[in-house]
């Protein structure tokens, strides 16, 4: 025995991963110091590269209006009418709502939850690392996860990675550390993967091979006990599911089933996933497939059950098509691969080079993790592959970047968030969106969403999805011109059907296909019954064992048409329906003077009831202005001014309506008024560079371009706007660069590419041109 333990210990240097009750008494001290001043360094690095990317995605904010509807008494419920399970983590739901109870604002609190979870799970690896591995190991082995952009970004994003990572770590340092499977370690492990399971279903593919090796070594009954006792958790969140939402499984999970796609198209977006991550960020798989080899190279069955594991989640997350979100499926099996790495070690000749590859390797994708900047995110269209595939944090950033140039308390800043605010503020009673995490989240309990892309919506997550979706394509071409396939894996658009609108209005069943009315009649005793009704339980049993009446045939689109519900139910008090029958008379060339009345009567009564909100009025002046009554804008504007609570947007307001007036220097002086309330509102900058423009001042109109473009890095027109004053300015090769930028942003813009033509042919022109 002696001699067996003499001959590992020589044997370790050369594996590079010297265990530390085996290093040469001498050797201990220098090297345990230049370890410990690694890690230290390396959490360090790690703290500030996550803080720098530290954003939050649209999808985490479904899982907030649930937390939010929660902490408001209305039950886990996503819309307050029906219990559904639109959320994927109900350990990360539980983990956040008592903070957001406490503080009451949701954008600080996700943030520093996240940030928190995933600092703890990197320094407990280092920690546990720190037994086997040198130095030069541990800068390589937990350089990665610094360097990984898949790890960075979703250490953050408001999303479940957190605290997955967090369990991961967890396990497989009890596991490692479980030299014999007594039954008490096994229950223990048996409880960590219950809740990773819990925190998300898959990841059960990442804990159950190594608990199967745990038992199958152990081969006793206290052991399987133990294991089985471990599950509770899971087997209690089950039955709770089963009883409150009528179904095992969240609701996205059969929204992302009935789809109607088959296997092989899958599998083709499966593959653009995993070609896409080895062109955004190439060090994530690389490092995979570097764990995944050590482990084979040094076998032990615990080793190789963890690698079985990720094998496993990878290939599943091919087979379900990847994801829209680059890289998000591959964060937790490269943690298992680093985890490996560490374990076992590298050879001798790779151990100090190590840290420099895997820096190289890291510096190697589209953006590394430590080149962030506050502008990150300006061009989106560099931010999305022909597959559909986003960079979801550089699209993100700019609206909710914890280090983006707008304030904290502005964000997110987008259209849905807008939207969203609009509706809670004129009492809306129904949404119909696709990107539904702001706007459902800002709309509060009192809007019912309806989900075109099912995440959230009982009825249509059973219906099989349109055979080509036009709201992608359009999407596309204008991110980056245009993608391959008919649809994006993750948003699989359905058809909202007739009379679904009004069903919700009304709260009955008023289906125009009579084929549907069971199924929603069931949906319907599940998701609002009374829990307990023998009805209910019998439309369970009828759901969940497959006598669903799907149809598999996937229908053409049909784009949801809100007039006719405007025509039934010309009293109805949703301006966005109101707003939607105003657009679509429009369209067909038919007077929409009644429901622009109705529109404007809804105005002013939520502006009566929002006398203090620059929102409610800004939506009051933008009717008046449609229909030609810009005197009339002005004129409520100016009363108003005194008493809302924005004064800021609302000076802008003014002065957009003053400029359309033709009064450009009066529209000035309120862009400026309004700069002086708020010095980083874009549109202000924006606005007033345009009316400085005008007036022939092309030096205040650069600078404040430029300030506009500083805090709203997207505004693509407002380049080209810019790239036309610095050309009368006289700055020619400026104005170029400019124009160049409007166009990497937005290729279809014709005017910054008319105006590119005019100022190359002016330069071509010019003596030494």
């Amino acid at each position: 025995m002696a001699g067996r333990q003499k001959k590992r210990a020589a044997e370790a240097p050369a594996r590079g991963a010297m265990p530390r009750d085996e290093a040469p008494a001498g050797a201990r001290q220098p090297a345990v110091a230049a370890d410990a001043i690694v890690l230290a360094l390396l959490i360090v690095l790690y703290a500030v590269v996550v803080v720098r990317n530290a954003w939050l995605s649209d999808d985490a904010y479904i899982t907030f209006r649930t937390i939010d509807n929660f902490v408001a008494g209305y039950g886990l419920r996503w819309n307050v009418a029906e219990r559904v399970q639109a959320y994927t983590h109900p350990l990360w739901l539980f983990v956040l709502t008592p903070f957001y109870a406490l503080t009451g604002e949701i954008y600080r609190t996700a943030l520093l939850v996240s940030a928190l979870c995933s600092l703890v799970a990197f320094t407990l690896l280092g920690l546990h690392a720190r037994r086997r591995a040198d130095a030069w190991l541990l800068a390589g082995g937990l350089g990665i996860l610094c360097l990984s952009r898949a790890f960075v970004d979703y250490s953050t994003s408001g999303l479940e990675n957190p605290l997955t990572h967090l369990l991961l770590v967890g396990f497989a340092v009890l596991l490692f550390e479980t030299r014999a499977p007594s039954p008490r370690r096994i229950g223990a492990l048996a409880v960590i993967a219950a809740l990773g399971i819990v925190n998300r279903m898959d990841t059960a593919l990442l804990f159950l091979p190594a608990l199967a090796v745990l038992l199958w070594q152990a081969r006793s009954r206290a052991a399987l006990v133990t294991a089985l006792a471990g599950f509770i958790p899971f087997a209690f969140w089950e039955a709770f599911s089963l009883v409150y939402y009528g179904f095992p499984f969240p609701n996205t999970a059969y929204a992302k089933l009935a789809t109607g796609i088959s296997r092989p198209e899958y599998w083709q977006h499966g593959l653009a996933y995993v070609a896409n991550s080895l062109r955004w960020d190439p060090i994530t798989l690389t490092a995979i497939a570097g764990g995944l080899a050590a482990a084979l190279l040094a076998p032990d069955r615990r080793r190789l059950s963890l690698a079985v594991g990720a094998v496993l989640y990878v290939v599943y997350t091919v087979n379900i098509g990847g994801d829209f979100m680059a890289g998000r499926f591959f964060a937790a099996p490269l943690l298992v691969a680093v985890i490996l790495l560490l374990e076992v070690g590298v050879p001798s000749w790779l151990r100090r080079p190590l840290p420099f590859v895997v820096f190289g390797v890291g510096c190697v994708g589209t953006a590394p993790t430590f080149l962030t900047t506050s502008g990150d995110g300006a061009v989106m269209r560099e931010a999305l592959d022909r597959a559909g595939i986003a960079d979801e944090r550089r699209i993100y950033f700019p609206l909710s970047g914890a280090l983006s140039r707008r304030p904290v308390a502005d964000r997110p800043v987008s259209l849905s968030h807008e939207i969203g605010l609009r509706a809670r503020e004129q009492a809306d009673p129904v949404l119909i969106e696709g990107a539904v995490g702001y706007a459902g989240f800002f709309a509060g309990p009192g809007t019912y969403v309806i989900d075109f892309h099912a995440l959230g919506d009982p009825l249509m997550a059973r219906l099989p999805m349109v055979q080509s979706d036009p709201l992608y394509a359009e999407f596309c071409a204008a991110l980056s011109g245009a993608c391959e396939g008919a649809w994006r894996t993750g948003h699989y658009l359905r058809n909202v059907p007739d009379g679904y609108v009004e069903s919700i209005l009304f709260d009955d069943d008023r289906l125009a296909d009579a084929e549907l009315r069971p199924l929603y009649d069931d949906l319907r005793r599940i998701t609002r019954g009374p829990i307990w009704s023998a009805e209910r339980w019998r439309a369970i049993a009828r759901q969940n064992l497959g006598n669903s009446g799907l149809r598999s045939a996937r229908p053409a689109y049909q784009p949801v048409l809100v007039a006719p519900v405007y025509e039934r139910h010309p009293d109805v008090g949703s301006a966005r329906l109101l707003r939607g029958a105003v657009s679509e008379y429009n369209q067909r060339g038919v007077s929409p003077a009644a429901p622009l009345l109705k529109l404007e009567a809804l105005y002013r009564a939520t502006a009566a009831r929002h006398p203090t909100s620059w929102r409610a009025h800004a939506s009051l002046v933008g009717i008046l202005r449609e229909q030609g009554r810009v005197q009339e804008a002005i004129d409520y504007m100016r009363q108003q001014l005194p008493h809302v609570r924005d004064q800021a947007g609302a000076y802008d307001e003014l002065g957009v309506l003053l400029m359309e007036s033709g009064d450009l220097p009066g529209a000035s002086e309120q862009f400026q008024h309004a700069l002086q309330l708020d010095p980083t509102l874009p549109s202000a900058h924006l606005n007033l560079a345009r009316s400085r423009a005008r007036l022939g001042d092309m030096t205040g109109a650069i600078e404040a371009f430029r300030q506009g473009v500083y805090f709203d890095p997207r505004a693509s027109d407002a380049y080209s706007d810019l790239g036309a004053a610095l050309a009368a300015d006289g700055q020619l090769d400026a104005a170029i660069d400019a124009l160049h930028l409007a166009l990497r942003m937005n290729p279809g813009d014709a005017n910054a590419r008319g105006n590119l033509a005019e100022v190359e042919a002016m330069r071509a022109a010019r003596p030494g041109g």
